[in-house]
């Protein structure tokens, strides 16, 4: 602790004992006031209070005294040990700043020493650096000589494959050229192979489709007259059968409503042909030709549609406006393996 420190703290105490004598004291006369006041009896025992009292006040004063002569010794003890340990840290700088003098003298002459040495050695590394140095520049001179050759030999040899290069490429546009000719007289003839091929199918399918008309005109017609025939043979049969009973004639009128119709064996398209009167069949052969037709031309139709049709589609081609009347028709081409399924899909 400092001699400041401890010269504060010992007036803190002294201010301490001053202000307590003085509220001591400022307490003694108010209770003497107040004594006095109250009673003039207890005078005396005021007067023995305040004897008391300075009694204590000297006795406190002597206690005070002592305490700062004890106060003084110890901090004039502290004050002589500080001096010694101040003198002793005085002493041991002086001897640390002459022994840091002796390492500096030593150190500069331990630099100037190195110094000297490398500057020595800087010498000899400059000497072996230059000798060296001219023995590589001696080894790169003998290399780029050496590259040199090896350069010019490369680059005679690039224009030598530069030079094959180029009449290999002449060569090869060349034998392209002819290729490409050869390639256009070829598709040349080919094509007129697949012409001359395609124009004699066509005649052919052309022949092969009119053949298939005439034969079904024929056929259709074998079919009127035959069906004309039959009913010629059954107003025959009738009107005889009739004049042998000796019964009337029945008109034309009377056999239309003839509820008898007796069935021909003959089948058209899988249906039998039925004796019904003349309009009616030919309404219904008409029916049975435009039926014929129609499935030639669905069958036309799928056949051009490789990747298949719906039968909504046939329907808008074909100009038939409720496409569920196709449904038989399509039904019984795929019953007869005239036309394959997929899905909604058609195909041949």
């Amino acid at each position: 602790m400092s001699n400041a420190d401890d010269l504060r703290r010992l007036a803190e105490e002294v201010k301490s004992a001053y202000e307590q004598r003085v509220n001591l004291r400022s307490d003694i006369k108010e209770r003497i006031s107040a004594i006095k006041e109250e009673t003039a009896a207890s005078r005396q025992n005021t007067i023995e209070l305040i004897s008391n009292i300075n009694r204590a006040h000297k006795e406190m004063g002597a206690e005070l005294r002592a305490g700062l002569g004890k106060f003084k010794s110890e901090l004039n003890a502290a004050e002589s040990e500080r001096q010694a340990s101040a003198d002793e840290d005085k002493n041991q700088r002086v001897a640390e700043k002459e022994q840091r003098s002796v390492d500096v003298s030593q150190l500069r002459k331990d630099t100037v020493r190195l110094i000297h040495d490398m500057q020595n050695a800087h010498k000899e590394m400059g000497a072996e650096l230059r000798a060296e140095l001219g023995k590589f520049m001696s080894e790169l001179n003998a290399a780029e000589g050496e590259r040199q050759a090896s350069a010019d030999e490369d680059k005679n040899q690039r224009v030598a494959e530069k030079n094959q290069r180029s009449a290999d490429v002449s060569q090869l546009r060349k034998d392209t050229v002819r290729l490409m000719n050869d390639m256009q007289k070829a598709h040349k003839e080919m094509g007129d192979s697949l012409r001359a091929g395609l124009s004699d199918f066509i005649s052919d399918l052309n022949a092969d489709e009119k053949v298939r008309k005439a034969t079904t005109r024929d056929f259709m017609k074998a079919i009127k007259t035959e069906i004309s025939d039959t009913a010629s043979a059954w107003k025959e049969l009738v009107a005889s059968m009739q004049t042998a009973k000796g019964a009337p004639v029945k008109t034309a009128q009377t056999k239309k409503k003839a509820a008898v119709k007796p069935k021909i064996v003959k089948k058209t398209s899988e249906e039998e042909v039925e004796d019904v009167p003349e309009e009616t069949r030919k309404e219904e052969v008409e029916a049975i030709e435009e039926k014929e037709q129609l499935r030639d031309k669905i069958i036309d139709l799928v056949s051009d549609n490789s990747g298949g049709i719906k039968m909504t589609k046939i329907a808008e081609i074909l100009g038939i406006e409720n496409w569920r009347s196709l449904i038989p028709i399509m039904r019984q081409l795929l019953d007869e393996d005239e036309l394959e399924k997929e899905g909604s899909l058609y195909f041949t």
